[in-house]
């Protein structure tokens, strides 16, 4: 297949070979005997404008048609679309946007990332580069005519945003730190770490950076999440090995009560002459002018009953803890 000239408009090539397809489709069909007195079809290529093309003749100008597009320029090449030129190449081939005036660039190295150039600057159009956090492969050398320009990290499924001199978080991004439950089978993968107490994790930073961290322990402890209004971070209970001091409370005896049968009351009979003679039918001491204070002294209660101390906690679900980076 002939080569096209990188000058010549892609429009203008269609365009040319669609008028001359126009001319030749209706001799496609033709019989094998020319009834104009012409040389017969498919015997000999036509070599004036009075003999009939061939079918491979025919052939060769519909592949030329259906086959030029865009896929077929080189990448350094340029195509003539809308009112300006498009070129596509590496960023470092962009040039000096003086030198470019009108024309589109899409960065092949950029995940074809788009600009127009004023004739006075690169002007960001559209588009996302992809590429990791760490290593660092954010695009450098972008300027205030860059803004909103998308990098997607695929290391923690974040994009970012240019905002014409620094990178933010794009908006709608997971927050960080966020604590998530996951069951075996659905964990969730890139951008999110276990929370198990392992240090020097990587994660994202707001501004298109990273750092390390430990990640918060939730496994190996059994942990529960607890809120608080200040800092977080603390840890502490033991709920395996812990006893509760029981200190029962002092207190007094009631009244005495009276003897049902007698109707008489803890008191004591004292009969006169030479000696005393106790009352002795059956009665309770009645205790009229005191009563018996009680203090038990304190004691610890025994730990928790049953193997691991599992029923000595709420019914619970076991799930996986993990925190988004």
């Amino acid at each position: 297949m002939a080569r096209i000239p990188f000058s010549v408009a892609i429009g203008e090539i269609q365009q040319s070979f669609r008028d001359v397809w126009s001319t030749l489709a209706p001799l496609a069909e033709a019989t094998p005997f020319d009834w104009k007195k012409r040389r017969l079809i498919n015997l000999a290529d036509a070599v004036s404008k009075t003999d009939a093309v061939t079918k491979q003749q025919l052939d060769a100008v519909r592949a030329l048609v259906t086959g030029i597009n865009e896929e077929d320029q080189p990448t350094t090449g340029a195509l003539s679309v809308g009112s300006g030129k498009v070129r596509r190449g590496a960023f470092s081939t962009r040039g000096a946007a003086s030198s470019h005036a009108g024309e589109w660039f899409l960065a092949s190295d950029h995940n074809n990332v788009t600009w127009y150039s004023t004739g006075a600057a690169w002007v960001y159009v559209a588009g996302v580069m992809y590429g990791t956090l760490s290593p660092d492969l954010k695009p450098t050398g972008l300027g205030t005519n860059d803004a909103n320009y998308r990098f997607r990290s695929t290391d923690f499924l974040r994009e970012y945003r240019w905002t014409g001199s620094a990178w933010e978080d794009a908006p709608g991004q997971p927050a960080r730190g966020t604590i998530a439950y996951f069951t075996d089978g659905l964990l969730p993968g890139t951008g999110w770490s276990l929370c198990n107490a392992t240090a020097g994790v990587t994660r994202s930073t707001p501004t298109g950076g990273t750092t390390t961290f430990t990640t918060p322990d939730l496994t190996a402890s059994n942990r529960f999440i607890r809120s608080v209004a200040t800092t977080t971070g603390g840890t502490g209970g033991a709920a395996m090995t812990h006893t509760h001091q029981v200190d029962p409370p002092s207190t007094t005896s009631g009244a005495p009560n009276i003897n049902t049968t007698s109707g008489a009351g803890a008191t004591t009979e004292v009969q006169a002459g030479s000696g005393t003679v106790v009352a002795s039918s059956t009665h309770t001491h009645l205790m009229e002018s005191h009563t018996h204070a009680t203090d038990i002294a304190a004691f610890a209660s025994a730990g928790p009953s049953g193997t691991g101390g599992d029923d000595a906690l709420p019914p619970y679900l076991n799930l996986r803890p993990y925190i988004r980076l």
